[in-house]
C-alpha cells in the first residue's frame, strides 16, 4: 500500500513536466532556422538580439538554430560580401532551412540580394531594420519582420517628466556617420521643445575632455548620449566603455534609447530593446514554423519600444519609480523573495499539499528518510566541498564518457558541465594522444593491474587551446557499474619551462662551443688581415694586378670575420655593434642579396609604412635574415614563392604563447615560404643545435640555432608555423626603437700615423708579429710582451717608455681583465685599448666602465688600428 501511495505521488509531480513537453511538439522536431548577424558576437545589440531570439527558442528545444555573424561593423565591402555569399553557399547546400531570422540592415539588404540564390524562397524574418521601405518587399512575399526606430521624443518627454527643473540637455553626439544622422533625427524635433529645453552639443572633443567637462554640469542640466564611440583624436570606444566613461565622469543622469546602455551608467528612456527585437522576429518566425504564410504577417513598423529605467541609476539621483512615465519597467530592482523563489515557492506549497494527502500511510516513513537524507546530505555536501574546491581536476569515466566532473576539470577544458557530460571524454584529448588515452582507459577497465597509474598527455580545450596534464586514476564504483576516478594536474606551464630550460642548456653549449672556434678563426683572420694591410701600404695606389688580389684578400677576410660574428652572436649572450638600424632597408637588402642568389626562387616583400627600428648588430640580423631564407630555399628545391614582410606589434603582458616576451612594441620580420613544411615533431627541434633534416651536404643544423641564439640575445624570439605539405611561416620578433637609425659612413677615410710608444701585449706570436708590424707601420716604437707578468715586469723596470698598451683579452695565466688591473693601479696615466677574437660583450663592458679608453676585435684592418690609436692617444693629450 505504501508503495502505490509512492508512486501516485511521483506521477502527480511529473504530471507538469509531460504537459509540457506534449505542447512542445507543436511543430516538427527537426525544424531548422539560420540566424544570419550583421554584426559580430560580443557586440552588445547583437548578443541582446540572440537573447530575444533563444527565450523563444530555448537551447534543447525543437528548433535547431544556425547562427552566422557577417562582421560588418569590421569589414564592409564587396569582397567581404562575396566571401561571406561563398560561404554560406558551401556551408547550407545541404541543409533543409524551414526559416531564416536576419538582425539589422547589412543583414536584410544582402538576403534581399542573394537569398533566393542562396535558399531559393525559404521564409525571411527581419529585426533591427533602421532603413526600411515598403518597396522593398514588392517581389519578396516571403519576408516579413520588425522595424527598428527609436524615441528621441518620448525620451525628452520623460526627462520632463522626472525632472521638473531641467532646462538644459546637453547633447552628445560624435562625428561619426551614426553621430551625424541622429544628431538630424534630433534636430527635426527641437522645434516642438522650444521653450522647455536649451539643447547644448557635446562629442566634438576627446574623452577626457568630454568626461572633465560633464564631470562640472549645472543642477538644471541632463544629458542625452546619441553616439560616442569614436573621439577627436581618433580612439574607439565600444558601446559599454562609451557610456561607461560618460556616467562615471558626469555629476547628472545620462539618458539614451537603446539597451546596451542600461546597465553601463544611463539612467533610462524610451528604449530600443534588441531583445525585445530578437523576441519579436523569433515569435513571428515560430508562427510561420506552426503554418502561417509570411505575406500575413504584417510587418511591425513601430518598434517595440518601452520606457526602461536602470534602479541603481536612480538612486544615485534621486528618482524614485513614482516620478517615471506610466507603463515603465524598472531593471536591477532589489527583488523580492518571492520573485527570486517563484518557482521554489510554489513547489514548495504542491510538496506540502501532496505530503498532506499521503501522511496518513508515509509519517513514520518519512521521518526516518528525513534523518537519513539529513545524515546523508551533510556528508554529500562536506566531500563535495573538497572535490569542488580542489586545485587538480577531478572526473569520473563511465562507458567513455563524463560521469563526474569537477570545477577545475571543466576550466581546463573549457566547457559547461552540460557540454562536459554530453561528450565522450577522448573528443578532448589530442589526436597524438587518443589512442595511448583510449588504450589506457580500456585496460584499466578490464582491469590491468600492470598498467601504470600516472602517465601525461596533451588535451584540447574548446578554444583550441592546447594543454599538457598528468593523470592518476584508479578503477571506481559509479551508480553500481565499473568507472574510473581520475585526479589530473595541469602541468603545462611546467613543460614549457622545462622546454625553456633545455633550448636554453642547448644554446648555451652551442655558445660555448661557438665561441671558441670563433676566437681562434678571428686570431687566425687578423694574421691575414694585417699582412694584408702592409702588402696594400707597400704597393700603394699602383695598377699592378698584385693589388687586385691583396683587395681580394681583405674582401675575404671581411666575409671569414662576418661568419665569426654570427657564431659570436652565439658565444657569451654578446653583440657585436648594436645600432639602431632601419629593418626595412635591412630586410630589402637581404632579400636582393638571396634573390640573385636564388633565380628560381621569386621573392615578394610587404614592407610597413610605419618606422620599423630596432637597436640590433646589423650583420648578425642580416644572418638571421640569410639562414630563414636559405633554409625556405631548401623546403622549395624546384622553386617557388618566398613572401617577406615587416610590421609592428604590441605584445601584451603574456608575451607570444611560449615565449615570454615582455610587454611592449615589437618589430615583426615575417617570412612565408610554401614548401613541404613540417610536422610538429620537426618544429619541435627546428631551433636545436645540429638539428637537420636534409643531408650533411646540405647543412649542419647549425644556422636555425645560431639564428635563435642571436635573436634571444637581442631580447626577441623567432616562431614557427608550418604543416606538412603547406610551407612555414618564420617570424622574428625584435623590440622597437624611437631612435633614429645610423645611416653608415659612404667612405673610408685614410691612415693616420704617429709618433708614440706602444707596448703591445699578446700570447699569440703571430698576432705579436703583424700587430708589431702594423704599428711600426703606422711610424709607432713598438715593445711586444708574450702575457700580462712579463708586460707588468716591462712597466716596473722602466726599460721602456710606454705611452700606450694593446691588450690581448684572453690569455693563460693572467688574462688580460687581471692585467688591465694592474696597470690602471700601477699606472693609471697610460691609456689601454682592449684587442680581442670575442665581441663586444658583458666582461668587455665592464672594463670599459672601470676605464678602459677602446675596444677593437680581431681582425682589424690598419685603418682601424691607426683611427683607434690616434683617437685614444688624442684624448689623452687633451686631457
Amino acid at each position: 500500500m505504501m508503495r502505490r501511495a509512492q508512486c501516485f505521488v511521483f506521477l502527480l509531480l511529473c504530471l507538469p513536466a509531460m504537459v509540457t513537453c506534449a505542447a512542445g511538439q507543436a511543430f516538427a522536431a527537426t525544424a531548422k532556422v539560420l540566424v544570419l548577424h550583421s554584426y559580430h558576437k560580443g557586440l552588445g545589440w547583437t548578443d541582446n538580439i540572440t537573447r530575444g531570439i533563444e527565450a523563444v527558442f530555448p537551447y534543447g528545444g525543437d528548433v535547431e538554430l544556425f547562427y552566422e555573424y557577417m562582421d560588418t561593423k569590421r569589414v564592409y565591402d564587396d569582397t567581404h560580401l562575396s566571401n561571406v555569399f561563398t560561404l554560406l553557399s558551401h556551408k547550407y547546400r545541404n541543409v533543409a532551412l524551414q526559416a531564416i531570422i536576419s538582425s539589422d540592415d547589412h543583414a536584410f539588404q544582402f538576403l534581399l540580394q542573394h537569398g533566393r540564390a542562396l535558399f531559393n524562397d525559404t521564409p525571411i524574418v527581419f529585426c533591427g531594420v533602421n532603413l526600411f521601405k515598403d518597396e522593398f518587399l514588392h517581389d519578396a512575399l516571403h519576408v516579413t519582420g520588425v522595424v527598428e526606430s527609436f524615441s528621441i521624443g518620448e525620451t525628452l518627454e520623460a526627462i520632463g517628466t522626472i525632472h521638473r527643473q531641467v532646462d538644459t540637455v546637453y547633447v552628445i553626439a560624435d562625428d561619426t556617420v551614426t553621430g551625424k544622422t541622429n544628431t538630424t533625427i534630433l534636430q527635426t524635433i527641437m522645434p516642438d521643445y522650444a521653450g522647455r529645453f536649451v539643447f547644448e552639443f557635446l562629442g566634438s572633443q576627446t574623452m577626457e575632455e568630454l568626461e572633465e567637462e560633464v564631470s562640472s554640469l549645472p543642477d538644471t542640466a541632463v544629458l542625452l548620449w546619441l553616439s560616442f564611440t569614436t573621439d577627436r583624436a581618433g580612439t574607439h570606444y565600444s558601446f559599454e566603455e562609451s557610456f561607461d566613461r560618460i556616467s562615471a565622469a558626469s555629476r547628472r543622469p545620462l539618458y539614451s534609447m537603446w539597451d546596451f546602455g542600461l546597465g553601463h551608467g544611463i539612467l533610462g528612456g524610451m528604449i530600443t530593446s534588441g531583445f525585445a527585437h530578437g523576441r519579436k522576429a523569433a515569435e513571428y518566425t515560430k508562427s510561420i514554423l506552426e503554418g502561417v504564410s509570411p505575406q500575413s504577417i504584417p510587418v511591425l513598423k513601430q518598434s517595440p519600444n518601452q520606457y526602461i529605467f536602470d534602479y541603481g541609476v536612480m538612486t544615485r539621483f534621486g528618482v524614485t519609480p513614482a516620478m517615471l512615465p506610466a507603463d515603465s519597467t524598472v531593471t536591477n530592482q532589489p527583488a523580492s523573495f518571492y520573485q527570486q523563489h517563484k518557482t521554489l515557492v510554489w513547489q514548495v506549497i504542491l510538496a506540502f499539499i501532496m505530503v498532506a494527502c499521503v501522511a496518513i500511510f508515509a509519517l513514520m516513513n518519512l521521518f526516518k528518510r528525513r534523518l537519513a537524507e539529513s545524515a546523508l546530505r551533510q556528508s554529500e555536501e562536506k566531500y563535495r566541498q573538497l572535490v569542488e574546491n580542489a586545485n587538480d581536476a577531478i572526473f569520473i569515466a563511465q562507458d567513455g564518457r563524463f560521469a563526474f566532473a569537477n570545477r577545475r576539470t571543466l576550466e581546463i577544458i573549457e566547457c559547461t558541465k552540460e557540454q562536459a557530460l554530453a561528450s565522450p571524454f577522448i573528443s578532448f584529448i589530442h589526436p597524438d594522444d587518443r589512442q595511448l588515452v583510449a588504450e589506457n582507459y580500456q585496460r584499466r577497465i578490464s582491469g590491468d593491474t600492470t598498467l601504470p597509474s600516472t602517465y601525461s598527455f596533451k588535451v584540447v580545450a574548446t578554444s583550441g587551446e592546447v594543454r599538457t596534464v598528468q593523470l592518476n586514476a584508479v578503477i571506481a564504483e559509479w551508480e553500481g557499474r565499473p568507472a574510473t576516478l581520475n585526479f589530473v594536474r595541469d602541468i603545462t606551464d611546467q613543460v614549457r619551462m622545462e622546454q625553456s630550460l633545455i633550448q636554453a642548456q642547448k644554446l648555451e653549449a652551442l655558445g660555448t662551443f661557438a665561441g671558441g672556434i670563433a676566437h681562434d678563426f678571428n686570431n687566425l683572420l687578423m694574421a691575414i688581415q694585417g699582412r694584408a694591410s702592409l702588402m696594400r701600404v707597400q704597393l700603394g695606389d699602383t695598377s699592378e694586378p698584385l693589388l687586385e688580389h691583396v683587395l681580394a684578400i681583405e674582401e675575404h677576410v671581411g666575409s671569414g670575420a662576418s661568419l665569426t660574428r654570427q657564431l659570436l652572436g652565439s658565444a657569451r649572450g654578446g653583440k657585436y655593434n648594436p645600432q639602431p638600424v632601419n629593418l626595412n632597408l635591412l630586410v630589402s637588402r637581404c632579400a636582393e642579396m638571396f634573390g640573385r642568389t636564388r633565380k628560381n626562387i621569386q621573392v615578394s616583400r610587404n614592407l610597413s609604412d610605419s618606422h620599423v627600428v630596432a637597436v640590433v648588430d646589423e650583420q648578425q640580423i642580416e644572418q638571421v635574415l640569410l639562414n630563414i631564407f636559405v633554409n625556405a630555399s631548401h623546403a622549395m628545391p624546384d622553386g617557388g614563392e618566398l613572401h617577406i614582410g615587416t610590421s609592428l606589434e604590441m605584445v601584451g603582458e603574456k608575451g607570444l604563447g611560449s615565449h615570454p616576451l615582455p610587454a611592449g612594441m615589437y618589430v615583426a620580420i615575417e617570412v612565408t615560404d610554401f614548401g613541404v613544411g613540417m610536422d610538429e615533431v620537426t618544429m619541435a627541434r627546428i631551433f636545436d643545435p645540429f638539428f637537420t633534416t636534409k643531408d650533411k651536404s646540405r647543412g649542419t643544423g647549425l644556422g636555425l640555432a645560431s639564428a635563435y641564439g642571436i635573436v634571444k640575445n637581442h631580447a626577441g624570439c623567432i616562431t614557427v608555423r608550418s604543416e606538412p605539405g603547406h610551407g612555414a611561416t618564420f617570424t622574428v620578433y625584435l623590440p622597437a626603437s624611437e631612435r633614429t637609425p645610423i645611416v653608415p659612413p659612404e667612405h673610408e677615410g685614410a691612415v693616420v700615423k704617429g709618433a708614440a710608444s706602444v707596448l703591445l701585449i699578446d700570447d699569440e706570436e703571430m698576432i705579436r708579429e703583424i700587430g708589431s708590424a702594423l704599428l711600426t707601420e703606422l711610424g709607432y716604437t713598438v715593445t711586444v710582451a708574450s702575457g700580462g707578468r712579463e708586460a707588468m715586469k716591462l712597466l716596473a723596470n722602466g726599460d721602456v717608455a710606454v705611452d700606450l698598451v694593446i691588450l690581448d683579452l684572453i690569455m693563460p695565466d693572467l688574462d688580460g681583465a687581471a692585467t688591465f688591473e694592474m696597470i690602471r693601479s700601477a699606472h693609471p696615466q697610460i691609456p689601454v685599448i682592449i684587442s680581442s677574437g670575442y665581441a663586444l660583450d658583458a666582461q668587455t663592458e665592464q672594463l670599459m666602465a672601470r676605464g678602459c679608453d677602446e675596444f677593437m676585435q680581431k681582425p682589424f684592418s690598419l685603418l682601424v688600428l691607426s683611427e683607434t690609436v690616434e683617437n685614444t692617444l688624442a684624448r689623452r693629450r687633451n686631457h
